[in-house]
């Protein structure tokens, strides 16, 4: 993401149902699970066609435009589902309607310190944290990629420091 960002290219369906892993740990990022029936349920009938609301930013889903930090939003989502082992669906509990109107009641707050999803139990608090800026209200707020690249590189680096 942080290539497609230098790119300016956004990406309208990150999720990890689209990422791609190599045998040597690199990740590809594509937009293919539209078309696998088995992420049929992932995808909702708009009037623009299938969405994937439940990865889009709040502002996504109201205006259907789509930006750096509205992928930013759905990167913060893609680290969530990882952090479940993909075994949960974001926001599984709330009907399709229900998310629009909660995008709405989220964009037209004041001040929002609403966490969009709980914390996953594999996740360490730093990386939540993370998720967090990633569903700022403001999409100014959020981080850039380039800034995400960078914190999860030093938060590997310093993991493998601690480990040996």
């Amino acid at each position: 993401m942080n290539y497609l960002e230098s790119l300016s290219l956004v990406h309208r369906d990150l999720a990890a149902r689209n990422c791609l892993v190599e045998r040597e740990g690199s990740i590809r990022i594509s937009d293919l699970a539209m078309a696998c029936e088995q992420y049929r349920d992932d995808y909702c009938h708009t009037a623009t066609g299938l969405a994937p609301l439940r990865w889009w930013s709040w502002e996504s889903i109201l205006t259907t435009d789509f930006t750096m930090q509205s992928s930013v939003w759905s990167f913060g989502v893609t680290l969530w589902e990882i952090l479940t082992l993909c075994r949960q669906k974001p926001l599984a509990h709330i009907s399709d309607h229900q998310l629009t109107t909660l995008a709405e009641k989220y964009g037209s707050m004041a001040t929002s310190q609403q966490v969009w999803l709980p914390q996953p139990l594999l996740s360490p608090p730093e990386i939540f944290d993370l998720m967090r800026e990633c569903w700022q209200k403001n999409p100014e707020d959020r981080p850039t990629f380039q800034h995400i690249h960078l914190f999860l590189e030093q938060k590997c680096n310093t993991t493998i420091y601690h480990a040996v």
